[in-house]
């Protein structure tokens, strides 16, 4: 697939779109302006220089996984407001925001129903909330760890680019059997459930240690009901993307 874009004055012909792609198909996009411009691939988070006057640009991307890759040119001379850029950075924290407090307050809950100090109790539990972090770690990054791994370990047969072929790895091209939409989709629901099944079990086990035996059951509801929470807004984002 190739889209050949020109930029004259403030008009961008075609316009920014989305474009789907499959697994390994390969889109090459042409850029020509008149002014200087960068070409952004969203989904990529690559960008690209384009010098006013200069030969046209080419770039070529090929999917690791099917996906919906957005494409744009920024206009160097109405750059996009710094809001733009600010935004996801400040969901990002917010959310991490949203983690911690809510950790903090079902432990605040716990300590209350167990009758022990609230005081450093969060922390007692935040080991609990690793696996959840690896689960999500597999599932967001399988499809780029397995493709751009393989690459990773052709490119390494001619690091300092002289032709060389030095583990015997030059002639192999990246294999996407893994990366297979029904089962991509399989490993992200399984990571995510398993990383919050083993979040919970340690979460578990941390209570049973600190809580009075008598009391430890009750003091377990808010930090399990936290965990099942976490379990399903984590599933929602995955349906949702």
């Amino acid at each position: 697939m190739q889209i050949d874009t020109t930029v004259t004055g403030k008009k961008v012909t075609p316009p920014p779109a989305m474009v789907n792609l499959a697994v390994g198909e390969s889109l090459t996009v042409t850029v020509t302006s008149d002014h200087d411009n960068t070409l952004h691939a969203h989904g990529f988070d690559i960008e690209q220089v384009v010098k006013a006057v200069q030969v046209t640009v080419t770039l070529l991307l090929t999917a690791w996984t099917a996906m919906a890759l957005i494409f744009g040119v920024d206009d160097a001379h109405n750059p996009v407001p710094y809001v733009v850029y600010v935004w996801p950075w400040a969901g990002l924290l917010g959310m991490c925001l949203v983690v911690a407090l809510s950790l903090h307050l079902a432990s605040a809950v716990s300590a209350r129903l167990a009758g022990i100090p609230v005081r450093g109790l969060a922390a007692q539990f935040a080991p609990s909330l690793l696996p959840i972090a690896a689960g999500y770690v597999v599932a967001h990054c399988w499809s780029l760890l397995t493709f751009e791994g393989q690459n990773t370990l052709i490119r390494l047969s001619d690091p300092l680019g002289i032709g060389a072929n030095w583990p015997g790895t030059g002639g192999l091209t990246a294999n996407a059997d893994l990366l297979q939409p029904t089962l991509v989709a399989t490993i992200q629901v399984v990571a995510i459930v398993t990383g919050h099944d083993m979040g919970v079990v340690l979460a578990h086990e941390r209570a049973v240690t600190l809580f009075d035996r008598r009391v430890a059951v009750l003091g377990q509801v808010p930090l399990l009901v936290l965990m099942v929470g976490y379990t399903c807004g984590g599933l929602l984002l995955l349906f949702s993307s």
